[in-house]
């Protein structure tokens, strides 16, 4: 359910991005919008799941970034067909979704993907056993007893 409700979350960020930027400034048609939103909060937050982990918050808003615009070019190219401005309003849009992916970035990694933090008991199974052997520490069975010796 912390996935799902991850997913949505970005959808409507990217919903109400792309709304401002392509829908008030560059006059799209706001059901090009919705399905433009839809294919783009969907392919970055797969991104977002397995780079995330992985790598650093930075880095990942670069990637974020690259492919925000080319996931935005693309898609626009097929699903709003201007090719006036297209370029320069897509810049625009991947740019004001990867300053807010920041934001979203902490939201993933404290409460969707909840990774491990420093001292906390983690399992790492990597099934290397090693044994380690001592010499025994007996006392000795020396009986220096002068009754014994007749």
């Amino acid at each position: 359910m912390r996935y799902i409700g991850a997913l949505f979350l970005k959808f409507l960020i990217t919903l109400f991005t792309l709304w401002i930027v392509l829908g008030f400034i560059y006059g799209n048609l706001f059901s090009s919008i919705f399905l433009l939103s839809m294919i783009v909060a969907t392919i970055t937050y797969i991104g977002d799941l397995f780079i995330l982990p992985k790598l650093s918050s930075q880095t990942a808003v670069i990637a974020d970034f690259i492919l925000y615009w080319a996931v935005l070019w693309l898609a626009s190219i097929i699903i709003i067909s201007e090719m006036n401005s297209i370029g320069i309003a897509t810049l625009i849009s991947a740019i004001a979704l990867s300053l807010i992916e920041i934001y979203f970035h902490r939201y993933m990694l404290n409460d969707v993907i909840r990774q491990k933090k420093m001292g906390e008991i983690a399992y790492f199974p990597t099934h290397r056993f090693q044994t380690e052997t001592s010499e025994e520490i007996t006392p000795s069975n020396n009986n220096d007893d002068d009754s014994n010796k007749e």
